[in-house]
Parts: C-alpha cells; sequence; structure tokens
C-alpha cells in the first residue's frame, strides 16, 4: 500500500528505505561475515576475493539506488534535506567506507593483515548507520503522513459544511420558486 503512493517525496523515501536500503544492509552484514572470517585465516583464494567483489559491487550499486531515491525525494521536498540528509550523508559514507576497506585490505592485498577486529568494528559502524538512519526516516514519514490524514480529515470537513451550505441554500431557492408560484 505504501509503495503505492502519490506523492513524489515519500514515495521515494519509501523506495530508498523500504525496497533498497535492507538489501544494502544485507549486502554489508556478508560482507562484514565473509571479510572478517578472511581475515581471521589470513588468507582469501582467488574465489573468495571474486565474492568479496561480488558484495562490494551490490552494496555499491543499493548506495547508489539509496541515494539517489532520496535526491528524488529532496528535490520534491527540499525540508527533508535539512531533517534526514546529514544521517544519510553519514550512513553512505560510512558504506562506503565498509567497502572501500573491504576492498583495499581484503580483495587488492596481497596477504591480508588488516586486523579482523578493526574490519568487524568498521562494518558494524557502517550497518548501524543504516539502521539509524531508517529508525529516523520512519519517524518522519510518520511525521509527513501523520500531517496528510489531518489535512484531508480537514479538507472533509470542509467539504461537509459547504456541501451542507449549499443544500441548505437549494432549499431557500426552492422555497423561494414555491412561494412565487403559489402565492400569486
Amino acid at each position: 500500500c505504501l509503495s503505492l503512493d502519490p506523492n513524489v517525496d515519500t514515495y521515494q523515501l519509501i523506495q530508498a528505505m523500504y525496497y533498497v536500503q535492507p538489501y544494502l544492509t544485507e549486502e554489508l552484514g556478508r560482507m562484514r561475515a565473509k571479510g572478517a572470517g578472511l581475515l581471521a585465516k589470513k588468507e582469501a583464494s582467488q574465489e573468495d576475493k571474486m565474492l568479496i567483489t561480488g558484495l562490494i559491487t551490490r552494496a555499491n550499486e543499493r548506495t547508489l539506488q539509496m541515494n539517489n531515491s532520496f535526491s528524488k525525494a529532496v528535490l520534491e521536498n527540499p525540508g527533508l534535506e535539512k531533517k534526514l540528509g546529514a544521517t544519510m550523508k553519514m550512513a553512505s559514507d560510512l558504506a562506503n567506507s565498509a567497502m572501500q576497506t573491504a576492498h583495499e585490505k581484503i580483495v587488492k592485498a596481497e596477504t591480508l593483515e588488516y586486523s579482523s577486529v578493526e574490519y568487524v568494528a568498521l562494518s558494524t559502524k557502517a550497518i548501524d548507520a543504516q539502521f539509524a538512519l531508517n529508525k529516523e526516516t520512519l519517524q518522519e514519514l510518520d511525521n509527513i503522513l501523520g500531517q496528510r490524514i489531518s489535512e484531508f480529515y480537514q479538507s472533509r470537513w470542509w467539504m461537509l459544511g459547504a456541501m451542507l451550505a449549499l443544500i441548505l441554500l437549494a432549499a431557500l431557492f426552492a422555497k423561494a420558486i414555491i412561494s412565487s408560484v403559489s402565492m400569486p
């Protein structure tokens, strides 16, 4: 039901947070798990490096999709930049940092000497940033949709009042016509 939102700003936010971001978080989690295991073993086969490269590529695509949807939402509703922009930038930057670290310290490294503990900490920070962004966005969506519902109810009451006024006016007009025809 939310995916059919006719408003561009909330539609794009929903796309970013409920369709793209969960996949990004999943790819970051898989990248964290596989990378930590390889760094702990201090070795990675070519197949392992290709797997990490695939995870990085998919996470990068999801990050770009998420940022693209957010940019579209901001174009329609510039207030979102002030409310969510810093958190979105931080989440994207941390995801990019985790991907870059995986690329440099695992995929491109001849020997795996990077600390698996530091790698897990960096990856976990990127994943936690995604959850924080999702939480903030959910709150903002709740505010926007709540405001729209309130405006809808207010509009509905105005329409009902206008309809009653028109019915009353029509009744008065009908009475005047009836009086003008039946009086003579």
